[in-house]
Protein backbone atom coordinates (compact mmCIF):
# COMPACT_ATOMS: atom_id res chain seq x y z
CA UNK A 1 0.00 0.00 0.00
CA UNK A 2 1.55 2.95 -0.98
CA UNK A 3 1.61 6.40 0.39
CA UNK A 4 0.94 9.63 -2.01
CA UNK A 5 0.81 13.28 -1.34
CA UNK A 6 -1.69 15.09 -3.21
CA UNK A 7 -0.15 17.98 -3.37
CA UNK A 8 2.01 19.29 -6.86
CA UNK A 9 0.01 19.09 -9.01
CA UNK A 10 -8.24 12.80 -12.62
CA UNK A 11 -10.56 14.83 -13.99
CA UNK A 12 -13.53 14.97 -12.90
CA UNK A 13 -16.81 16.60 -13.87
CA UNK A 14 -18.49 19.05 -11.76
CA UNK A 15 -20.67 17.36 -9.34
CA UNK A 16 -24.82 18.00 -8.66
CA UNK A 17 -24.84 19.52 -5.55
CA UNK A 18 -27.27 19.02 -2.61
CA UNK A 19 -28.27 22.05 -0.95
CA UNK A 20 -26.02 21.93 1.74
CA UNK A 21 -22.86 21.53 -0.57
CA UNK A 22 -23.92 23.59 -2.91
CA UNK A 23 -23.83 26.44 0.29
CA UNK A 24 -20.75 25.47 1.67
CA UNK A 25 -19.41 25.64 -1.36
CA UNK A 26 -20.51 28.65 -2.53
CA UNK A 27 -19.43 30.28 0.38
CA UNK A 28 -16.03 29.12 0.51
CA UNK A 29 -14.84 29.21 -3.11
CA UNK A 30 -14.09 32.91 -2.87
CA UNK A 31 -12.03 32.31 0.03
CA UNK A 32 -9.64 29.10 -1.62
CA UNK A 33 -6.76 30.33 -3.72
CA UNK A 34 -4.40 28.00 -6.53
CA UNK A 35 -0.93 28.36 -5.37
CA UNK A 36 1.56 28.36 -8.24
CA UNK A 37 5.62 27.81 -7.96
CA UNK A 38 8.05 28.01 -10.86
CA UNK A 39 10.84 25.33 -9.65
CA UNK A 40 12.65 24.30 -12.82
CA UNK A 41 12.86 25.66 -16.56
CA UNK A 42 12.95 22.36 -19.51
CA UNK A 43 13.63 24.21 -23.02
CA UNK A 44 10.89 26.72 -23.17
CA UNK A 45 8.40 25.23 -20.82
CA UNK A 46 8.75 26.24 -16.93
CA UNK A 47 8.12 23.28 -14.63
CA UNK A 48 5.29 23.87 -12.17
CA UNK A 49 4.61 23.36 -8.46
CA UNK A 50 1.17 23.76 -7.75
CA UNK A 51 -1.36 23.11 -4.97
CA UNK A 52 -4.25 24.77 -3.18
CA UNK A 53 -4.91 26.96 -0.17
CA UNK A 54 -7.30 29.18 1.59
CA UNK A 55 -7.81 32.57 3.43
CA UNK A 56 -7.98 32.97 6.75
CA UNK A 57 -7.27 36.50 7.51
CA UNK A 58 -8.59 39.02 5.24
CA UNK A 59 -6.84 41.87 7.08
CA UNK A 60 -3.44 40.89 7.53
CA UNK A 61 -3.97 39.41 4.16
CA UNK A 62 -3.05 35.71 5.40
CA UNK A 63 -3.34 31.89 4.02
CA UNK A 64 -3.43 28.75 4.71
CA UNK A 65 -1.77 25.71 2.98
CA UNK A 66 0.50 22.73 3.23
CA UNK A 67 4.46 23.01 3.66
CA UNK A 68 4.96 20.47 0.95
CA UNK A 69 3.34 23.27 -1.18
CA UNK A 70 5.82 25.36 -0.77
CA UNK A 71 8.38 23.66 1.24
CA UNK A 72 11.64 25.81 1.48
CA UNK A 73 10.88 28.55 -1.00
CA UNK A 74 10.18 31.68 0.44
CA UNK A 75 7.91 33.07 -2.66
CA UNK A 76 4.74 32.04 -4.02
CA UNK A 77 2.23 33.18 -6.46
CA UNK A 78 -1.38 33.12 -5.68
CA UNK A 79 -4.59 33.13 -8.03
CA UNK A 80 -8.45 33.83 -6.44
CA UNK A 81 -11.17 32.37 -8.61
CA UNK A 82 -12.63 34.78 -11.36
CA UNK A 83 -15.52 34.82 -12.40
CA UNK A 84 -17.56 36.00 -15.76
CA UNK A 85 -20.62 38.84 -15.66
CA UNK A 86 -23.35 36.43 -14.36
CA UNK A 87 -21.11 35.60 -11.48
CA UNK A 88 -20.29 32.45 -12.23
CA UNK A 89 -16.93 30.32 -12.24
CA UNK A 90 -14.27 30.24 -14.77
CA UNK A 91 -12.73 26.78 -13.83
CA UNK A 92 -10.74 25.88 -16.76
CA UNK A 93 -6.80 26.13 -15.71
CA UNK A 94 -5.57 26.89 -18.98
CA UNK A 95 -7.30 30.66 -18.62
CA UNK A 96 -5.46 30.86 -15.24
CA UNK A 97 -2.13 29.78 -16.81
CA UNK A 98 -2.90 32.68 -19.89
CA UNK A 99 -3.13 35.15 -17.64
CA UNK A 100 -1.23 34.29 -14.69
CA UNK A 101 0.99 37.68 -14.93
CA UNK A 102 -2.17 39.67 -14.63
CA UNK A 103 -4.24 37.99 -12.39
CA UNK A 104 -1.13 36.42 -10.06
CA UNK A 105 -0.42 37.97 -6.84
CA UNK A 106 2.93 37.66 -5.12
CA UNK A 107 3.14 36.02 -1.07
CA UNK A 108 5.73 35.10 1.46
CA UNK A 109 5.81 32.27 3.32
CA UNK A 110 6.00 33.51 7.11
CA UNK A 111 5.56 30.45 8.94
CA UNK A 112 5.93 26.68 8.52
CA UNK A 113 6.61 23.10 10.29
CA UNK A 114 7.44 20.64 8.18
CA UNK A 115 6.59 17.60 10.65
CA UNK A 116 2.84 19.12 10.50
CA UNK A 117 2.50 19.86 6.96
CA UNK A 118 1.62 22.84 7.58
CA UNK A 119 2.38 26.87 6.25
CA UNK A 120 0.84 30.07 6.31
CA UNK A 121 1.49 32.54 3.57
CA UNK A 122 1.06 36.52 3.73
CA UNK A 123 -0.19 38.62 0.35
CA UNK A 124 2.05 41.20 -0.60
CA UNK A 125 -1.19 43.01 -1.97
CA UNK A 126 -4.65 43.75 -0.95
CA UNK A 127 -6.80 40.65 -1.61
CA UNK A 128 -9.05 41.57 -4.61
CA UNK A 129 -12.35 43.22 -3.21
CA UNK A 130 -14.83 40.99 -1.68
CA UNK A 131 -13.46 38.16 -0.84
CA UNK A 132 -13.42 36.57 2.90
CA UNK A 133 -11.85 34.22 5.63
CA UNK A 134 -12.88 31.15 6.58
CA UNK A 135 -13.52 31.00 10.15
CA UNK A 136 -11.46 28.27 12.11
CA UNK A 137 -13.42 25.66 14.06
CA UNK A 138 -13.68 25.47 17.44
CA UNK A 139 -11.97 22.03 17.10
CA UNK A 140 -11.55 18.85 14.56
CA UNK A 141 -14.87 17.15 13.37
CA UNK A 142 -17.01 14.21 14.76
CA UNK A 143 -16.54 10.68 13.11
CA UNK A 144 -19.29 10.10 10.69
CA UNK A 145 -20.11 14.08 10.11
CA UNK A 146 -20.57 15.40 6.76
CA UNK A 147 -17.30 17.32 5.40
CA UNK A 148 -16.45 19.21 2.24
CA UNK A 149 -12.99 20.12 0.60
CA UNK A 150 -11.85 22.12 -2.40
CA UNK A 151 -8.74 21.87 -4.36
CA UNK A 152 -7.52 22.42 -7.92
CA UNK A 153 -6.28 18.62 -8.87
CA UNK A 154 -3.15 18.62 -11.21
CA UNK A 155 -4.30 16.45 -13.72
CA UNK A 156 -8.19 17.96 -13.92
CA UNK A 157 -8.52 21.17 -16.58
CA UNK A 158 -10.68 22.52 -13.96
CA UNK A 159 -9.50 24.54 -10.96
CA UNK A 160 -11.35 24.98 -7.15
CA UNK A 161 -13.41 21.65 -7.55
CA UNK A 162 -15.06 20.14 -4.84
CA UNK A 163 -15.12 17.35 -3.03
CA UNK A 164 -17.77 15.82 -0.44
CA UNK A 165 -17.47 12.87 2.09
CA UNK A 166 -17.39 11.68 5.68
CA UNK A 167 -15.11 11.78 8.98
CA UNK A 168 -14.13 8.05 9.43
CA UNK A 169 -12.00 8.65 12.57
CA UNK A 170 -9.94 11.40 14.03
CA UNK A 171 -6.51 10.63 15.99
CA UNK A 172 -3.05 11.17 16.11
CA UNK A 173 -0.71 10.12 13.54
CA UNK A 174 3.03 9.36 12.64
CA UNK A 175 4.11 8.72 8.93
CA UNK A 176 6.78 8.67 6.47
CA UNK A 177 5.05 10.98 3.61
CA UNK A 178 6.56 10.43 0.09
CA UNK A 179 6.32 13.65 -2.24
CA UNK A 180 6.94 11.86 -5.52
CA UNK A 181 7.65 8.14 -6.09
CA UNK A 182 11.12 6.53 -4.56
CA UNK A 183 11.39 9.90 -3.00
CA UNK A 184 14.73 9.72 -0.87
CA UNK A 185 13.76 11.83 1.63
CA UNK A 186 9.65 11.75 2.50
CA UNK A 187 8.57 14.39 4.98
CA UNK A 188 8.49 12.93 8.53
CA UNK A 189 5.23 13.90 9.59
CA UNK A 190 3.31 13.34 13.57
CA UNK A 191 0.08 14.83 13.51
CA UNK A 192 -3.69 15.02 14.03
CA UNK A 193 -5.45 14.14 11.16
CA UNK A 194 -8.78 13.40 10.00
CA UNK A 195 -9.30 10.67 8.67
CA UNK A 196 -12.38 10.99 5.52
CA UNK A 197 -14.01 9.10 2.50
CA UNK A 198 -13.24 11.69 0.41
CA UNK A 199 -11.36 11.72 -2.59
CA UNK A 200 -8.15 13.35 -3.60
CA UNK A 201 -5.49 14.10 -5.92
CA UNK A 202 -2.35 15.45 -6.24
CA UNK A 203 -3.17 19.61 -6.46
CA UNK A 204 -5.98 19.60 -3.87
CA UNK A 205 -3.49 19.68 -0.80
CA UNK A 206 -3.36 22.79 0.91
CA UNK A 207 -6.72 23.33 0.54
CA UNK A 208 -9.79 23.80 2.91
CA UNK A 209 -11.98 20.90 4.82
CA UNK A 210 -14.90 22.39 5.59
CA UNK A 211 -17.58 21.15 8.26
CA UNK A 212 -21.88 22.06 7.32
CA UNK A 213 -21.19 25.32 8.91
CA UNK A 214 -18.58 26.27 6.34
CA UNK A 215 -16.12 26.97 9.26
CA UNK A 216 -12.61 25.27 8.46
CA UNK A 217 -12.00 21.79 9.92
CA UNK A 218 -8.87 20.54 8.65
CA UNK A 219 -6.36 21.15 5.59
CA UNK A 220 -6.52 18.78 2.82
CA UNK A 221 -2.52 16.92 3.53
CA UNK A 222 -2.75 13.36 0.98
CA UNK A 223 -4.17 9.91 0.72
CA UNK A 224 -3.46 6.18 0.96
CA UNK A 225 -4.16 4.16 -2.29
CA UNK A 226 -4.29 0.57 -2.34
CA UNK A 227 -4.87 -2.47 -4.20
CA UNK A 228 -8.00 -3.38 -5.91
CA UNK A 229 -10.38 -4.48 -3.98
CA UNK A 230 -9.42 -1.27 -1.36
CA UNK A 231 -11.04 1.84 -0.87
CA UNK A 232 -8.51 5.01 -0.71
CA UNK A 233 -8.69 6.41 2.37
CA UNK A 234 -7.93 10.69 2.28
CA UNK A 235 -5.80 12.46 4.92
CA UNK A 236 -6.11 16.40 6.45
CA UNK A 237 -4.12 18.09 8.71
CA UNK A 238 -6.45 19.43 11.87
CA UNK A 239 -7.92 22.43 12.71
CA UNK A 240 -5.75 22.44 15.86
CA UNK A 241 -2.44 21.90 14.58
CA UNK A 242 -3.03 25.14 12.60
CA UNK A 243 -4.24 26.94 15.74
CA UNK A 244 -0.77 25.53 17.91
CA UNK A 245 1.14 26.63 14.42
CA UNK A 246 -0.34 30.02 14.97
CA UNK A 247 0.11 30.58 18.28
CA UNK A 248 3.92 29.33 18.51
CA UNK A 249 4.20 32.12 16.00
CA UNK A 250 2.28 34.43 17.47
CA UNK A 251 0.14 34.92 14.81
CA UNK A 252 -3.65 35.89 15.92
CA UNK A 253 -6.17 35.45 13.58
CA UNK A 254 -8.77 38.50 13.09
CA UNK A 255 -12.05 36.27 13.21
CA UNK A 256 -14.76 36.76 10.65
CA UNK A 257 -18.25 38.03 11.84
CA UNK A 258 -21.19 36.17 11.02
CA UNK A 259 -19.18 32.78 12.30
CA UNK A 260 -18.52 31.57 8.57
CA UNK A 261 -17.10 32.64 5.62
CA UNK A 262 -19.35 35.30 3.68
CA UNK A 263 -19.61 35.29 0.35
CA UNK A 264 -18.78 38.96 -1.45
CA UNK A 265 -21.37 40.95 -2.61
CA UNK A 266 -20.47 41.01 -6.01
CA UNK A 267 -18.27 38.68 -7.74
CA UNK A 268 -14.68 39.95 -9.29
CA UNK A 269 -15.22 39.84 -13.11
CA UNK A 270 -12.58 38.00 -15.33
CA UNK A 271 -9.67 40.03 -16.83
CA UNK A 272 -9.17 37.31 -19.17
CA UNK A 273 -10.70 36.38 -22.73
CA UNK A 274 -13.83 33.78 -21.84
CA UNK A 275 -14.75 34.05 -25.45
CA UNK A 276 -13.63 33.01 -28.98
CA UNK A 277 -12.42 36.74 -29.65
CA UNK A 278 -9.94 39.03 -27.76
CA UNK A 279 -11.95 41.36 -24.85
CA UNK A 280 -10.48 44.27 -22.95
CA UNK A 281 -9.67 43.04 -19.23
CA UNK A 282 -12.12 43.94 -16.61
CA UNK A 283 -11.08 44.55 -13.41
CA UNK A 284 -13.16 46.56 -11.96
CA UNK A 285 -12.50 50.03 -10.59
CA UNK A 286 -12.42 49.10 -6.92
CA UNK A 287 -9.68 46.43 -7.24
CA UNK A 288 -8.02 48.93 -9.87
CA UNK A 289 -7.58 50.90 -6.78
CA UNK A 290 -6.48 48.37 -4.00
CA UNK A 291 -3.79 47.04 -6.40
CA UNK A 292 -2.60 50.36 -7.46
CA UNK A 293 -2.10 52.14 -3.38
CA UNK A 294 -0.64 48.55 -2.80
CA UNK A 295 2.00 48.78 -5.11
CA UNK A 296 2.34 52.55 -4.43
CA UNK A 297 3.08 51.17 -0.32
CA UNK A 298 5.95 49.32 -1.57
CA UNK A 299 7.24 51.85 -3.40
CA UNK A 300 7.48 54.16 -0.48
CA UNK A 301 8.87 51.07 1.56
CA UNK A 302 11.81 51.27 -1.18
CA UNK A 303 12.27 54.88 -0.69
CA UNK A 304 12.16 55.04 2.90
CA UNK A 305 14.41 51.73 2.77
CA UNK A 306 17.28 53.61 0.55
CA UNK A 307 16.61 52.43 -2.57
CA UNK A 308 15.18 55.90 -4.54
CA UNK A 309 15.97 54.74 -7.82
CA UNK A 310 13.88 51.73 -7.59
CA UNK A 311 11.34 53.45 -5.96
CA UNK A 312 10.96 55.37 -8.54
CA UNK A 313 10.72 52.64 -11.01
CA UNK A 314 7.73 51.72 -9.15
CA UNK A 315 5.74 55.64 -9.14
CA UNK A 316 6.74 55.73 -12.81
CA UNK A 317 5.13 52.26 -13.33
CA UNK A 318 2.08 53.31 -11.25
CA UNK A 319 1.28 56.21 -13.15
CA UNK A 320 1.77 54.63 -16.24
CA UNK A 321 -0.51 51.71 -15.36
CA UNK A 322 -3.06 52.56 -13.04
CA UNK A 323 -3.65 55.83 -14.68
CA UNK A 324 -6.57 57.79 -13.19
CA UNK A 325 -6.26 55.85 -9.64
CA UNK A 326 -5.86 58.22 -6.46
CA UNK A 327 -2.22 56.17 -6.26
CA UNK A 328 -1.14 56.97 -9.54
CA UNK A 329 -1.91 60.69 -8.62
CA UNK A 330 0.17 60.70 -5.44
CA UNK A 331 2.90 58.67 -7.27
CA UNK A 332 3.10 61.86 -9.89
CA UNK A 333 3.32 64.29 -7.16
CA UNK A 334 6.38 61.85 -5.65
CA UNK A 335 8.00 61.98 -8.66
CA UNK A 336 7.51 66.02 -9.50
CA UNK A 337 9.02 66.39 -5.77
CA UNK A 338 12.49 64.49 -7.15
Amino acid sequence: MGRILSAVAVLALLPAFSNAEETVYKKALKSTVWIVQPIERQGNKVLLRTGSGSVIDVKQKLLLTNYHVVEDNPDVIICFPIFDKQGKLIPEKEKYNAALKDIGLKGRVIAKDSTKDLAIIKLEAQLPTGTPALRMAKGPPETSEKVHSIGSPGLSGALFNYTGGEVKQVYHKEWMALRKANDPNPLKLSATVIETSSGTNKGDSGGPLLNDRCELVGVTQGGTFGGADSNPISYFIAVNEVRDLLKRNKITVTTPAGGSAVAADKPRESPMNTGGTTTAPMINAEKREAEAAAKLDLAKQLASGGKPEKARERYEEIVKKFAGTKAADEAKQLLEKK
